[in-house]
């Protein structure tokens, strides 16, 4: 007795199985393509995670390695300076700060021609050569060297590659090491107090041909980040995000002057120290640039 054929006809079950055939490859095909994405994005993930991790470790060691293609820093163009800034007699008058006159070009020709300016805070004993290191490679040099280029832990002022020696750059950051005989930039300490943050407001930074006056907004401890790629200032809309979210960045216990608080259009002048007991903060003191005297 023959049994009953309860499937489909052999023409129908041929041309079900090709469509399953087809939809298989479909789908194959899709998942390869997506899981190849998925793969590439997770690589980049992960470059992005061990970059930021080497960063932070290196921050931790007191270096940090330059992630940004750096040969791009000579081809940033930063806005000339107002005409407002330029200081007459009169204007002077109320800022001068008496200070003996700096030859630059002296400096470089008998002491280290890496030296490019020269800073000077009244009442705090910060009178000193300002080098940045022609080696971009070896550019925490004069953390550990002074400014005649030779070892020596107290190192000197210096500014990284990343900051022009025009300061017309938005953030121009100087580093000072943090010492028991208070040398260098030990003495930024002193604008904790109040008193003395209210009664030394102005810090001046000398060059071969212009003498700029900057007055002092803000002092407070801060994270041990690098500021000008932690916070990409050297783009105009990115600088101006930073200005804006300063006062918060600063936080309640800064001392902070509100007549001398930068816009977006000013120069910040930003002077970096160590925290004795703190690897993982800094001692900021902030200036904005109000004006200018051609010497």
């Amino acid at each position: 007795m023959r049994r009953k054929n309860s499937g489909l006809p052999l023409g129908a079950l041929i041309a079900l199985v090709a469509v399953a055939a087809v939809v298989c490859v479909v789908m194959i095909a899709v998942m390869y393509m997506d899981n190849h994405g998925m793969l590439g994005n997770s690589e980049e993930e992960t470059s992005e995670e061990n970059v930021q991790a080497d960063e932070s470790n290196e921050e931790d060691n007191g270096e940090l390695e330059i992630v940004t293609a750096a040969d791009n820093t000579d081809e940033l163009v930063f806005p000339d300076f107002d005409n407002s800034l330029y200081l007459n007699d009169e204007t002077f008058a109320a800022v001068d700060p008496e200070h003996e006159a700096v030859d630059i070009k002296k400096l470089q020709e008998e002491i280290n021609p890496e030296i490019y300016a020269w800073l000077y805070i009244p009442n705090t004993g910060i009178d000193y050569p300002v080098l940045q290191h022609e080696d971009q490679e070896d550019y925490t040099f004069y953390a550990s060297h002074n400014e005649k280029g030779e070892p020596d832990p107290k190192g000197a002022l210096n500014t990284e590659f990343l900051n022009k020696k025009e300061f017309k750059d938005y953030l121009t950051v100087i580093y000072g090491t943090h010492n028991a005989d208070g040398s260098m930039f030990t003495n930024l300490d002193l604008f904790r107090d109040p008193a003395f943050f209210g009664n030394a407001p102005y810090i001046y930074v000398y060059t071969e041909d212009r003498m700029f006056i900057y007055k002092v907004f803000a002092a407070y401890e801060f994270d041990n980040v690098h500021l000008i790629l932690n916070y990409i200032t050297t783009m105009d809309f990115m600088y101006e995000k930073y200005v804006d979210q300063l006062e918060e960045l600063a936080g309640l216990g800064a001392n902070v002057d509100k007549t001398a608080w930068p816009t977006k259009d000013d120069r910040i002048l930003t002077l970096m120290t160590h925290i004795d007991g703190k690897e993982d903060k800094r001692y900021l003191v902030q200036s904005t640039l109000i004006g200018i005297r051609d010497l």
